[in-house]
């Protein structure tokens, strides 16, 4: 069994090959993504929300996933620096609050 520090190793040497199958949508990122936005326009509507966001990588499927809603904090984690460093970029650019943490997801759930 990996452990945490080995599955973070093998993430991070990875990112390059997760940023492939998202592009490619060979795990069918780009459905998932517009299922989870109509519900959010439908649910939330223009009421301001938080979000918290495990396994954040970069931000960006969230990020496009809730572009309907009014987005007010975002707090997110991952095992990746390289991930975390493009998630605040994307969301400083974006203009959101936000709280970042180097952390597994299932530690920090």
């Amino acid at each position: 069994m990996q452990t945490i520090e080995e599955s973070i190793r093998l993430f991070n040497e990875s990112w390059g090959i997760y940023q492939k199958i998202i592009y490619n949508n060979y795990m069918f990122h780009r459905e998932i993504g517009e299922a989870v936005r109509g519900f959010a326009a439908e649910y939330f509507g223009e009421k301001p929300i938080s979000l918290i966001d495990l396994g954040c990588g970069d931000a960006s499927q969230t990020l496009a996933a809730f572009a309907c809603c009014k987005v007010q904090f975002y707090q997110g984690c991952d095992v990746s620096t390289v991930a975390l460093e493009l998630a605040e970029q994307n969301l400083n650019a974006a203009g959101i609050p936000h709280m970042l943490e180097n952390t597994d997801m299932l530690e920090a759930a």
